[in-house]
């Protein structure tokens, strides 16, 4: 080989490599704040409307999912101190499930279903509110990816 040669392929492998690594925009997917607004809701909170600030961890953590991992709800008034769950995207639905600490019916959660096509956009669902059995049920729509502050 030539040593023009030599020098195009030791600066051409770099910018290879680069190129095909996996950025870290595309591994991040679901991973950000999304203000999640519940509607509709029937139960002790009818008619009200509920916003959540819901954070994702897109890892991979959630049962071998692609786009799974942990879901946490920021602490406000209205949900006491930080929560804690999981989310994976199964098909084309996302399903987001979230622990309720404090609850004096033992096990209860938040459940969070809406369809999905890509990572930066969660369509509207529906919410259902578990404790024991269905509590408090409504539709949820789901704002931009990173609007609202952990």
């Amino acid at each position: 080989m030539t040593g023009q040669t030599l020098r195009f392929l030791a600066m051409s492998l770099p910018i290879l490599a680069f190129a095909l690594a996996p950025s870290a925009a595309m591994a991040q997917g679901y991973t950000g704040s999304w203000p999640f607004v519940v509607t509709e809701q029937l139960g002790p909170f009818s008619g009200e409307t509920t916003t959540y600030c819901i954070t994702l961890t897109d890892n991979g953590s959630g049962g071998g999912r692609t786009h799974s991992g942990e879901a946490t709800v920021a602490p406000s008034p209205l949900t006491g101190p930080k929560q804690f769950g999981g989310f994976q995207v199964i098909g084309q639905l996302i399903m987001v499930t979230i622990g309720v600490s404090g609850d004096t019916d033992g096990t209860s959660s938040w459940v969070f279903v809406a369809p999905t096509s890509n990572t930066s956009s969660i369509g509207t669902g529906v919410f259902n509110f578990v404790a024991g059995e269905s509590y408090d049920s409504g539709l949820v729509t789901v704002g931009q990816k990173h609007g609202c502050a952990p």
